[in-house]
């Protein structure tokens, strides 16, 4: 996995916005041979997560990463923070309830739907203590050339 930007900052709306715009910035110089097929889905992975590391997490951050990798078959955006880590996570990704949905989780839930992947490791079980949330796509790959197959 190559990483092929990272971002240190503190958790706060304007983080968002400055992070987006960086985001926005890379994936669109990027060379055609990596070029990311959902940029619009990693910008709004992106606001979403920094967001929500604003409102919910207890106690707050002070600290965060955010990071654009790549390797042969998958783009991934991955937000790493020191603050306090989600309960019931995949719990609150398959609760169909429309309440609980109004309540909270519906940009979880888009970004979820809108990728291959989204998992959550909370700090407690990384070696450097931070919580991870790993938004994945697949790479579009081109047809095989030689017609082969």
């Amino acid at each position: 996995m190559q990483v092929l930007a990272e971002w240190e900052f503190q958790p706060d709306l304007s983080a968002a916005r400055e992070l987006r715009n960086k985001l926005a910035a890379l994936l669109e110089a990027l060379p055609p041979e990596q070029s990311v097929a959902n940029v619009q889905g990693f910008l709004l992975a992106c606001s979403e997560l920094v967001v929500n590391l604003t409102r919910y997490p207890q106690p707050r951050p002070t600290a965060a990463t955010l990071r654009f990798c790549q390797d042969e078959f998958y783009d991934q955006l991955e937000l790493l923070d020191d603050g306090g880590s989600f309960i019931n996570f995949s719990q609150q990704l398959q609760d169909t309830s429309p309440l609980q949905a109004a309540e909270n989780g519906m940009g979880l839930k888009l970004l979820a739907a809108s990728f291959d992947d989204l998992s959550y490791v909370p700090a407690c079980y990384r070696d450097d203590a931070r919580n991870l949330m790993l938004v994945k796509q697949q790479r579009c790959h081109p047809a095989n050339p030689t017609g082969g197959g």
